[in-house]
């Protein structure tokens, strides 16, 4: 039977934004030397007035997230019938990311050999690691359609609890795809794509748990799991080729710097783009995925990534690059940019609620939600390529599921 999620409170928007928040003052915090020794950082720039842009910023979204009332509406119990036409959709998702992910290999395989894929068991694996990255046979618009795995996930999950008889196909189905988005992982330094799995996965999974006191140790558990995440991809990709002769630390407290920078910096980045460039045009922050769109990126000529690469030598970090993503508004539109904020906050919230109300196209959408609002430190996620290979399969799922009220 599935749960309510009302003593879940670590999931409400207004709580993981504020949670987001101390971490930009933590941003603001850490001096400029922390900056330059740990992540080479070529200039601090979040000052007092960047503080406050991102203060009033958690406002507006706080107040997005009071304004939505809440939902009282009542979903139906899936029928056999509703229950084979949900797992019609499910299976129309998980194929197409299948096939794309058997695309990509195989484009891999003919670069770099099937020997190739063994290197990850190899003492040499981290000496590749750029070259992967740079050569993965990627196919435009074919191999995006990975992402469509990030749908199929935390769909899968409700499946799995709900179909007894497809319940272990589903079960292999869900292990083939997280197999694949960690070889993806290891082998391309795509950390996230496990991530975009994971974390819309655990959030269904949540829904059909019968201990409630588990809900209060899954923060700390997942906290733990990141650093041990981060840890086990970064020591192939960074640790074991540079910085265990180079790092005064142990590799643990490597991890740990690691981490927090990944968001930290993201912050500084963020800051410096608002001060010292403009969008080439509008809104490039927030539709950053629109001259990469296979057709449309064959007439256009402006190369945007020499500036922001310009702007990460003077102010910021080429290695620490993500240029972040709560004041995604602001960077494109000035003071507009708020009511793009307050729609984020109103947005979430009123998923979170149907989510509780055991909506299935709310679940789906607020299990990604939540992986939206974890990596806004560091982008938005459906600004880019990715993410709209995400949003468009997850609109017209949620489309197609509202027709069986469940």
């Amino acid at each position: 039977m599935i749960r309510k999620a009302h003593d879940i409170w670590w999931l409400k928007p207004i709580y993981l934004y504020l949670a987001l928040m101390s971490l930009v003052v933590y941003a603001y915090m850490t001096p400029f030397s922390s900056y330059q020794m740990l992540y080479r950082v070529a200039a601090k720039n979040i000052d007092m007035m960047m503080l406050f842009l991102y203060i009033f910023n958690c406002f507006i979204f706080c107040l997005g997230c009071v304004l939505v009332r809440k939902e009282h509406k009542t979903y139906m119990t899936p029928t056999i019938l509703d229950l084979q036409n949900i797992y019609n959709i499910y299976k129309w998702i998980f194929s197409l990311t299948i096939l794309s992910y058997g695309i990509w290999f195989i484009a891999f395989a003919q670069i770099h050999g099937l020997k190739s894929f063994m290197t990850i068991f190899y003492g040499t694996f981290s000496e590749n690691t750029n070259l992967f990255h740079e050569q993965a046979g990627r196919v435009s618009g074919l191999t995006t359609m990975t992402e469509f795995g990030v749908v199929a996930a935390p769909l899968g999950v409700w499946l799995y609890y709900k179909d007894e008889i497809k319940r272990n196909k589903i079960k292999n189905q869900l292990l083939l795809l997280l197999t694949l988005a960690i070889l993806r992982g290891l082998l391309f330094s795509e950390r996230l794509a496990f991530v975009e799995l994971l974390v819309p996965m655990g959030v269904v999974w949540l829904k059909f748990q019968k201990y409630r006191k588990i809900y209060a140790f899954i923060p700390f558990i997942g906290i733990g799991g990141l650093l041990l995440f981060f840890g086990l991809f970064e020591y192939f990709r960074s640790w074991s080729n540079w910085y265990v002769n180079h790092y005064e630390g142990t590799f643990v407290q490597f991890t740990i710097d690691r981490v927090i920078g990944y968001y930290t910096i993201a912050v500084n980045t963020e800051s410096a783009v608002i001060q010292h460039s403009t969008p080439p045009y509008f809104p490039y922050y927030l539709m950053n995925w629109f001259t990469k769109v296979p057709l449309i990126s064959n007439f256009w000529r402006y190369d945007s990534g020499i500036g922001y690469h310009d702007l990460l030598t003077s102010y910021g970090s080429t290695e620490f690059n993500n240029p972040g993503g709560m004041l995604i508004g602001y960077k494109d539109f000035g003071v507009l940019g708020w009511l793009i904020t307050l729609l984020m906050g109103g947005i979430s919230t009123k998923f979170y609620y149907k989510f509780k109300n055991n909506s299935l196209s709310g679940l789906i959408m607020f299990s990604i939600i939540i992986l939206v609002l974890l990596e806004l430190l560091r982008h938005f996620y459906f600004s880019g390529p990715r993410g709209l290979y995400v949003l468009l399969p997850l609109i017209i799922v949620c489309i197609k599921l509202k027709k069986y009220r469940v």
